[in-house]
């Protein structure tokens, strides 16, 4: 069934909603509200809801708009973007009362396009040929890329290379690997790192040559590998950040900057002397900080984050950080097995998708921060830790959005909470 609806909402997934008086509630990936497209209707949700196809896509913004699932709103008008983001937010915290008297401070992207300094594509081997690209919304279809225009300009250039590898013969039957791509401003270079499965290492080390050889000469490595060599990855007023090939980084280093600076903000206004970076990573939002308080404690599980903090502290002679591979809650739970003390000032929560659980905001209070701070970047979990933190005695004192990724429902929440609950260790000397 072809049809034509008016978009006039967005789900919380950030797929277009539109409604129908057969039909009811029809979903549209790729279309945004104010929007009239054409569809195809297909399956039903449940009664009165259903998926539909959008068909008429604009390719003015990206030749493979409404086919790679990198972008779900190519093209939009970016200032209703913003607008459409905090009525999510909006939409999604409103059952937790102590955020409907907050206003939410927005951090737009300066440019909606070439803002991505770094960017994770899948690539294939099939029948002795290349593809490289993205995959379809909620498929497995590989999208082949031949440019990006979110990707910042030399990894617009490696894109546009990685594509050529196409019209050559590949001496492989059937092959997936990751390709995640970074530009690195200060060795003035982009970092080509292939992922696969360990048995897949030696395919990967034998088709090595083949990413190095590209006409812009990128850095190309296998992540993980022992002899990976360490680079540059940002130059800050106060340290200067390091990676290796396999490190996480963030993809749009201008916004990590912003979260950077609304840490340092909280910092400035309640004068911490004890720092707790927890999914710390490398050290990415505390180690430019730590010249400002008395001692930084970082723990995260990644082998890899916890490998490059370690070597950003020795590059930059940081004394008054101590940096641990472990599982958060555990350390919160035994402090002193793992050489933290039994208070912080401020903590920095920076986890994966999946948010902090719910044992942890209780485990905070045995340490009474002064300021907890929040970093979000999925809506679902960000209403079930501001929820536990809520429960375990926190209130929120300021929210800010803080937006990643144009054309796409993704963006950071950071959320500054302070504690409620009666300073217990108001006697216990500060470390």
């Amino acid at each position: 069934m072809k049809m034509t609806v008016t978009i006039t909402e967005l789900h919380t997934t950030g797929v277009g909603v539109a409604q129908n008086t057969e039909y009811g509630r029809i979903y549209v990936p790729f279309a945004f509200p104010s929007e009239t497209v054409a569809i195809e209707l297909g399956a039903a949700v449940r009664t009165g809801q259903w998926n539909a196809r959008r068909i008429d896509h604009s390719t003015s913004f990206c030749t493979v708009a409404g086919r790679c699932g990198g972008c779900l709103w190519p093209g939009a008008p970016y200032a209703e973007q913003l607008v459409w983001k905090e009525r999510l937010v909006r939409r999604v915290l409103a059952p937790l009362l102590a955020f409907a008297r907050l206003a939410m401070e927005i951090h737009s992207c300066k440019t909606t396009s070439e803002f991505r300094s770094r960017l994770h594509l899948h690539a294939n081997i099939y029948q002795n040929r290349f593809t490289c690209g993205l995959y379809e919304r909620g498929e497995r279809t590989l999208v082949p890329l031949a440019d990006c225009p979110v990707a910042a300009a030399p990894l617009r250039r490696i894109v546009a290379e990685l594509a050529t590898l196409s019209e050559t013969t590949w001496p492989y039957e059937n092959f997936g690997f990751g390709v995640e791509l970074s530009f690195l401003p200060e060795e003035n270079a982009v970092l080509l790192v292939l992922y696969a499965s360990a048995k897949r290492r030696h395919t990967l080390e034998a088709m090595l040559s083949r990413f190095a050889a590209l006409p812009s000469h990128p850095l190309a490595h296998i992540a993980y590998a022992e002899d990976n060599p360490t680079y540059v990855w940002q130059r800050l007023p106060h340290a200067t950040m390091y990676t290796r090939p396999g490190c996480f980084q963030q993809g749009n280093t201008a916004q990590s900057d912003t979260i950077r600076s609304l840490i340092a903000a909280a910092i400035r206004e309640s004068q911490p002397k004890i720092f707790f970076d927890l999914y710390c990573g490398s050290g990415n939002y505390s180690l430019p900080l730590a010249h400002s308080v008395d001692a930084v404690y970082g723990v995260d599980d990644s082998t890899m984050g916890i490998q490059v903090g370690l070597e950003n502290l020795r590059r930059n002679a940081i004394g008054n950080a101590h940096f641990v591979q472990a599982d958060v809650q555990r350390v919160l739970e035994n402090p002193m097995h793992y050489d933290f003390p039994p208070r912080a000032d401020i903590v920095v929560l920076d986890p994966a998708r999946f948010g902090i659980g719910r044992a942890v905001p209780t485990l905070l209070n045995n340490f009474q921060p002064q300021r907890v701070v929040l970093i979000s970047n999925n809506l679902t979990a960000l209403y079930t830790d501001c929820r536990a933190l809520l429960a375990a005695g926190f209130e929120p004192l300021y929210i800010h959005l803080v937006d990643f990724f144009p054309h796409t429902p993704h963006m950071n929440l950071i959320t500054i909470w302070h504690s409620a609950a009666p300073a217990v260790y108001a006697s216990i000397k500060r470390f």
